[in-house]
């Protein structure tokens, strides 16, 4: 599951300039993942943002981006 959401990671940010926060990943780790147990949590979340060191916008700056 990993190896899919950074790769789905580096084409929404990497190649076409997505900003993608928080609440955007963890969704779509949900539904990568196989675990029907897994729950995304902020702990994770955390965990695999430090790892792969993402570049995460707040959603406040996201409408702000939108919005422009």
């Amino acid at each position: 599951m990993e190896k899919k959401l950074i790769e789905w990671y580096h084409e929404c940010h990497d190649v076409n300039k997505i900003p993608l926060t928080a609440k955007m990943i963890k969704s779509k780790a949900l539904e990568f993942s196989l675990n029907k147990d897994f729950a995304a949590s902020k702990g994770w979340f955390e965990k695999f943002k430090k790892k792969y060191n993402l570049d995460v916008v707040r959603e406040s700056s996201l409408k702000a981006i939108i919005n422009e």
